[in-house]
């Protein structure tokens, strides 16, 4: 191999399928056979930035490409990512979903047009695995937006996305609870802005009270 296709090999991304990694890969396979259902399996995978998360769904997603169905004249696309936009809310990401499926849309359509629309898609391309990148800090940040307080908390911020992890095991449901607790106590004590230190607070004196 001469020296241009050393370097090129080395500036190509490669899988490295250390333990953790694989094992949220076998996870994944799992539920991409899993049968349908009215609500099915979720799996939120968290990590730092450049920790491998993308790796990881591009190695779903080259286990499972997308095939050209003649018969039909459609791409099947098993695997499907989508990117959240930076401030999202529904229309947003439907029309974020439809961009990436190459559907049209009009600015003028309602949210639940919008909605069917994607739903029917993937259905359609045969969609069995839906990545949503960045889907956990984002609704931390809008439900955030929606608590009455005075001062501005960093929802999006490693630490509270951590903790809040921690302490919910990433069920919306516990986040949510969580949330709305810490927001008692700030206004409770005029501080009117959540830390995460609040989150371990709360979690801690839920654990007191089931004991």
């Amino acid at each position: 191999m001469d020296a241009k296709s050393r370097i090129k090999l080395m500036q190509t991304a490669r899988w490295v399928g250390f333990n953790r990694a694989q094992l949220a890969v076998d996870e994944l396979e799992r539920r991409y056979h899993y049968p349908s259902c009215a609500r099915m399996l979720c799996m939120l995978l968290y990590g730092d930035s450049g920790m491998g998360k993308t790796m990881i769904l591009e190695k779903m997603g080259g286990q499972h490409p997308s095939s050209y169905e003649e018969r039909r004249g459609i791409t099947l696309r098993p695997v499907v990512s989508v990117q959240m936009p930076p401030s999202p809310d529904e229309r947003r990401f439907y029309t974020r979903m439809l961009e990436v499926l190459g559907a049209p849309y009009s600015i003028r359509d309602q949210i639940g047009a919008l909605e069917g629309r994607a739903l029917d898609l993937l259905k359609k391309i045969g969609t069995k695995l839906l990545f949503i990148d960045d889907a956990f800090r984002a609704f931390i940040v809008a439900y955030g937006k929606l608590l009455p307080l005075r001062k501005a908390s960093c929802f999006g911020e490693p630490a509270m996305i951590q903790a809040l992890i921690k302490h919910s095991s990433g069920v919306t449901g516990r986040v949510t609870w969580l949330l709305g607790r810490a927001a008692e106590r700030a206004i409770e004590d005029g501080r009117e802005q959540i830390i995460e230190t609040d989150i371990e607070r709360v979690s801690e004196r839920l654990r007191i009270a089931a004991a």
